[in-house]
């Protein structure tokens, strides 16, 4: 054993530390030599016989001598804290520990390909502390004094959140393009956080199309005029427009080509009511993508919108179904039925009889409406 430790001495005087590989064979303590002495084993035998575990034997002198070469009892927790320095070395030049997942590092704020990866290990520890909880309370305490987030989903969600929110007090609303990036919320910025993205995203979960639904972010979002159903509003937004229009010139004989931000001026830089109305009306004829409601197609009827023009209502009348055109004209039917009913006055019953009959004369008639 003293023979063994001399080596050890020798390669604590070398090399300034005792972290011996495993494999690592010498003669003069500090140079590796295939033939040597198995001084990596040796110091193993060591640590296994500190806890108890083996056959070895270690004395209290032994222990002493060790400890004055600074053997390092548990490796496990000494790897820990050479990380920990590296992170706590992060914190002091960044001022946080918001640390990238693939960040390698040997000072710890300089990315090393080479380094340690330091990402890697603040994931771990975020993992172990859901797992375990406080199974490491020293361990815990040291990373809370580098401002260490345990939850960093929930950080990373409230730092956008604070965005958006100034995006909304600048602006007024949550139109945020897709593309939108910004360091400060409502200027953009390249290099800034995608927020565009971010407010896509949370639409996405409150719309059930995505895992994570928060009631209380939600009520967040709701709280500075988040939008959910971003067709939904952009409809009711076009509405308004055309409503607008149909009360200054009297009728929806909207160019294509009109944009408006009043709905009877037109702006360059106006939303494209023409090009909305258009869609609106390939959507009665069952080709356009917008989901017409009863109610919608009477709220168009009530100022005046004229889904055919022409003799484009007699001809799709006279439209034979086929196997190619079922779906379109199943909802095209669908949408003179709605039509049809919405001249109804709701406070009567009428029979099937007349509903029947009014149908018919109404297809015969070609509805201009």
């Amino acid at each position: 054993w003293q023979d063994k430790y001399e080596l050890a001495k020798s390669y604590y005087n070398h090399h300034g530390n005792l972290k011996i590989p495993q494999d690592f064979k010498t003669i003069n303590g500090y140079e590796y030599n295939e033939n040597g002495v198995a001084l990596g084993t040796w110091i193993i035998n060591n640590r296994h016989a500190y806890k108890g575990v083996g056959s070895f034997e270690l004395t209290a002198d032994r222990i002493k001598l060790l400890n004055e070469i600074e053997m390092i009892w548990d490796l496990r927790n000494d790897e820990w804290q050479e990380k920990y320095e590296l992170a706590k070395a992060y914190y002091e030049h960044y001022g946080n520990l918001k640390i990238p997942s693939n960040f390698k590092t040997k000072n710890g704020y300089e990315y090393d390909e080479n380094g340690v990866a330091l990402g890697t290990w603040i994931i771990n520890n975020r993992n172990l502390k859901k797992k375990f909880g406080t199974k490491d309370a020293n361990h815990q305490k040291l990373l809370d004094d580098i401002k260490m987030i345990w939850d960093y989903p929930n950080e990373g969600w409230q730092e956008n959140y604070e965005l958006a929110k100034a995006y909304y007090e600048h602006y007024g609303n949550l139109k945020i393009p897709r593309d939108f990036k910004t360091k400060n919320g409502y200027e953009y910025d390249e290099n800034g956080a995608s927020l565009g993205i971010w407010i896509s995203t949370q639409r996405q979960i409150c719309n059930g199309k995505k895992k994570g639904f928060n009631l209380t972010r939600k009520k967040l979002l709701e709280e500075i005029g988040m939008a959910w159903d971003l067709r939904g509003n952009e409809w009711q937004e076009n509405y308004d427009l055309a409503k607008s229009y149909y009360e200054h010139h009297g009728d929806l004989l909207i160019p294509r080509s009109f944009k408006t931000k009043n709905g009877y001026e037109y702006a360059e830089d106006g939303a494209s009511l023409g090009t909305w109305l258009q869609a609106v009306r390939q959507s009665y004829k069952g080709t356009g993508s917008y989901r017409l409601t009863a109610q919608k197609i009477k709220l168009l009827e009530n100022i005046g919108i004229q889904w055919f023009t022409g003799n484009i209502a007699e001809k799709y009348q006279k439209e034979k179904i086929t196997k190619d055109n079922i779906i379109r004209k199943k909802k095209e039917l669908l949408h003179r039925a709605y039509s049809l009913l919405n001249t109804y006055d709701t406070s009567k019953l009428y029979s099937k009889e007349i509903i029947n009959k009014d149908m018919q004369d109404a297809l015969d008639n070609n509805i201009k409406k």
